[in-house]
């Protein structure tokens, strides 16, 4: 049954059973300095990056041998190579880095969220990444569940494999909502991310299958757990901030009434 746990995951996620989830889609906290109400997103890098790699170690613990993580990080014109650093953690700990991703949230026309920057010295950035970590690094993904159409319909028969859709690719253009369209429903969450990018990860992964366990060990106002849910998963999400777990419970409860 999906579910929202008001807990730190870092003490959490060991006492759950091992091996006991099938996909995690997450997206930590980027130690930016963002206004998350009663958790601090502004500690010591040193001490950051020791609670990802924590992090990492408790869904290593948690997650099936044939189980994946999508970990979605971003990073800032003065801090370039944040998202990757994040993603060594999880190698520290024992993870295999299986792809990288491309989320890109904008376009250069301003469709879609991204924080400007008044620079002469930066571009804006409208991008994040979406680290596929799994154990092995060979974890077989549907990658024609999220298929994009041949615009030419004769490579369907030039390929000779009867497929309407080839692969779409590490690059997914996923417009991120405007703030404003966002402000009534994010509970102070400054940083959510859209339905879409939870769906497509699910479809990579599904192969068909209902009832997976997916986790969200920072769920923010509840995202993954509800669109797991609305999938026919069992959606699990872990939360530190009372008040944004409470959110994430009330968008859970309408999610499960909507028909």
């Amino acid at each position: 049954m999906t579910s929202i746990i008001n807990e730190d995951a870092l003490t959490y996620l060991p006492s759950m059973p091992a091996q006991s989830v099938d996909v995690v889609i997450t997206s930590p906290r980027y130690n930016f300095g963002k206004n998350y109400p009663g958790v601090s997103d502004k500690t010591s890098m040193d001490d950051y990056f020791q609670e990802m790699r924590e992090l990492g170690k408790g869904l290593l613990h948690v997650i099936k041998e044939e189980g994946v993580v999508f970990l979605n990080v971003g990073c800032r014109a003065a801090n370039p190579l944040h998202d990757v650093n994040v993603a060594q953690c999880f190698l520290d700990v024992g993870w295999v880095l299986q792809e990288r991703i491309i989320w890109q949230k904008a376009d250069e026309e301003g469709n879609g969220h991204f924080t400007p920057i008044n620079s002469n010295v930066y571009l804006n950035n409208l991008w994040e990444s979406i680290f596929l970590f799994s154990k092995k690094g060979r974890v077989g993904l549907d990658r024609l569940a999220i298929g994009v159409p041949y615009k030419d319909q004769t490579n369907i028969t030039r390929w000779k494999s009867g497929k309407t859709v080839h692969c779409r690719g590490d690059i997914w253009k996923i417009h991120y909502e405007t703030i404003q369209s966002r402000d009534k429903d994010r509970a102070g969450h400054e940083a959510t991310f859209p339905r879409e990018l939870v769906i497509r990860c699910l479809r990579l992964m599904e192969k068909g299958r209902t009832g997976l366990t997916i986790l969200d060990p920072c769920c923010g106002i509840g995202t993954v757990p509800c669109v797991a849910e609305e999938q026919g998963h069992i959606g699990i999400g872990i939360e530190l901030s009372p008040c944004i777990a409470l959110a994430a419970r009330t968008n859970l409860q309408i999610s499960q009434s909507c028909p």
